[in-house]
C-alpha cells in the first residue's frame, strides 16, 4: 500500500476543479514544462520533478508514467496522466479527452526520464 502525503491530497482536490489540459509550455535540453494550473515540470539538469517550482521527486524515485483510461458513456472517455513513484503515492499530472495527445506527452516524458509508460483502466 502506498503512503499518503499532502501532495496526494492537494492533487486530488485540484483534479476536481482543474481545467483539463496537457499543453506543452517549454521543451528544451533543460526543462520540459506543461502549461497548466499545476505547473508540472521535469528539470532535466537537476533530474527532478517539480510542481510550482517545488521538488516532488527525483528521476530515481519514478517508477513509471501511467495513462489511465476512465470510461464514461455520457461524456466520453477521459485519459489521465499519472506519475507513479516507488514506495509513495501517485502524482496526478493532468487529464484530457484526447487519447493521442495524452499518449504523446507520456511518451515524451518517458523518453526524457528513461522510465516506462504503462496504461491501465480506472475502476469505477
Amino acid at each position: 500500500m502506498k503512503k499518503r502525503d499532502w501532495a496526494w491530497l492537494r492533487d486530488k482536490l485540484r483534479f476536481r476543479w482543474s481545467k483539463e489540459t496537457l499543453d506543452v509550455f517549454q521543451d528544451n535540453e533543460e526543462r520540459f514544462k506543461l502549461d497548466s494550473t499545476r505547473g508540472f515540470t521535469l528539470d532535466l539538469k537537476g533530474r527532478l520533478v517539480l510542481r510550482d517550482e517545488r521538488p516532488l521527486a527525483s528521476f530515481d524515485e519514478i517508477e513509471s508514467f501511467v495513462v489511465e483510461v476512465c470510461e464514461n458513456r455520457e461524456i466520453g472517455d477521459t485519459f489521465r496522466l499519472i506519475l507513479s513513484r516507488v514506495g509513495k503515492c501517485d502524482i496526478f499530472i493532468g487529464g484530457i479527452q484526447r487519447q493521442l495527445e495524452c499518449s504523446e506527452i507520456a511518451a515524451r516524458m518517458g523518453a526524457l526520464t528513461g522510465k516506462p509508460v504503462v496504461t491501465r483502466r480506472a475502476i469505477a
